[in-house]
């Protein structure tokens, strides 16, 4: 009998692709509310007197809220996921969580600065 060693490959788990997905829009998100705080600081004379100005932002401030908390969304799924890394799924989470909480803190200042 001949004897044959058999080698198990052992493969590291891949990486969830909803913690990789929620890292992009992490991402993304911060870059995107980044300009919008910019683009506000830079331009704030432009944008008291040019309705238009400040309603696109509000809306692309609104999409980028909504955005960061699908990716809260996909970190959390990208978690709970077994057998699969979860290095992006927690990054991506504690980002966009940091995301929202910059936001909402956003809104709050602009309130109380009426």
């Amino acid at each position: 009998m001949e004897t044959q060693l058999i080698t198990e490959r052992t493969e590291k788990p891949k990486h969830s692709e909803f913690g990789v997905a929620s890292f992009i829009i992490s991402m993304v998100m911060l870059v995107t509310f980044l300009g919008i705080l910019l683009y506000a600081g830079i331009n704030s004379d432009l944008i008291a007197y040019n309705d238009t100005a400040a309603g696109v932002l509000g809306l692309i401030f609104i999409i980028a809220f909504l955005a960061t908390l699908v990716g809260i969304g996909l970190a959390i799924a990208g978690i709970t996921i077994p057998n699969k890394r979860k290095v992006f799924a927690i990054l991506g989470l504690c980002f966009n969580v940091l995301i929202v909480l910059a936001m909402v803190l956003t809104i709050i200042i602009g309130i109380l600065a009426g």
